[in-house]
């Protein structure tokens, strides 16, 4: 080999030496960079984030997690409840006689005005039974009991007979209402059932009343019964032929259990209450239900004595409450 050729070939030699330190010194660079960008991802995170979940996110999806909600709850007790059913209906006497004159005639005299009190055997009116061609003394017309004018149907001038009643005389303190109830609640009805009436004269108060009468027979056109009332007290500011609104309780369970309708929800299509458990947590109910009202519902089997049911607030079965004002 000449000195040429050996100089060539160390040229080559360094040439590659060189090439494979640069190769080398980049490598351990790269790896470099690489471990120190890891570390300070590393340390930049707050302990307990997992890498590729944004800081602070986690804490908040637990925070979240731990707020109560806040509800309206009703504590369950020993209550009772009365299925109601809405008529209107008519105030009478519950003594009410009709007053008939002994012959027929024309009406020439009215003695008596609506609400005046008559002894039995007071002269009410006078019938004139005069005809064409003859003339005759007028006939008096007599109460055949003691009490107040309810009502006079007739005036003077109209021609009367024995069959027109010329007054009804009662009592304007014992008094009743008369309603027409459905058929379908014929089963229900009894003696004793209370009633309450409402007035559009006295609309801040309600009058307490009880079934006295039932009809033995069905209305065949309006499909009714007819229902008499009793007023339990006596209340001068009420009177006969004024109308009145009932509640009817066709029926009544005592020592229940009954909570608001708005706690009664639903859940695969059979009814569920939410209660509040040990844990402060709304705990699903399967429910049955009984009687119901206007407000109320029964509960016959699901719920105890003593438990907070939730009554508004938007709740999941285990989500975190609290009572409001608590």
């Amino acid at each position: 080999m000449s000195h040429l050729e050996k100089r060539n070939k160390l040229d080559i030699i360094a040439k590659s030496v060189v090439v494979i330190m640069i190769a080398i010194m980049c490598v351990i660079i790269i790896v470099g960079f690489l471990t120190k960008g890891k570390k300070t991802l590393s340390s930049g995170m707050p302990s307990g984030v997992k890498p590729g979940v944004p800081a602070g996110v986690e804490k908040i999806e637990k925070k979240g997690a731990d707020t109560a909600i806040t509800v309206n709850a009703y504590l369950t007790e020993k209550s009772e409840i009365e299925s109601i059913v809405k008529l209107n209906g008519n105030i009478g006497s519950k003594i009410e006689v009709n007053i008939f004159p002994d012959t027929a005639g024309k009406l020439v005299r009215l003695l008596k005005e609506d609400g005046a009190y008559v002894n039995k055997g007071d002269i009410i009116a006078y019938v004139d039974p005069s005809k064409p061609g003859s003339a005759y003394a007028t006939s008096p017309v007599f109460s055949t009991v003691s009490g107040n004018i309810i009502s006079t149907p007739v005036s003077i001038g109209d021609t009367v007979s024995s069959n027109t009643a010329i007054a009804s005389v009662g009592s304007l303190d014992d008094l009743k209402i008369t309603v027409d109830v459905s058929e379908k609640y014929s089963s229900d009805l009894k003696l004793g059932l209370p009633g309450y009436i409402s007035l559009i004269s006295i609309p801040s108060e309600t009058f307490e009343a009880k079934i006295s009468k039932l009809s033995p027979i069905v209305d065949r056109t309006k499909r009714t019964i007819e229902v008499t009332l009793d007023f339990q007290k006596k209340d001068r500011r009420i009177k006969p032929g004024m109308f009145g609104s009932v509640r009817l309780a066709i029926k009544r369970s005592e020592n229940t259990i009954v909570v608001p309708k708005s706690a009664l929800s639903t859940y695969n299509a059979e009814p569920c209450v939410y209660i509040i458990n040990e844990e402060q947590k709304a705990s699903r109910v399967m429910v049955k239900t009984g009687l119901s009202n206007d407000t109320m519902v029964e509960i016959v089997d699901g719920l105890e004595f003593g438990q907070n049911v939730i009554t508004a607030g938007s709740v999941n079965h285990g989500s975190l409450v609290k009572i409001a004002g608590n």
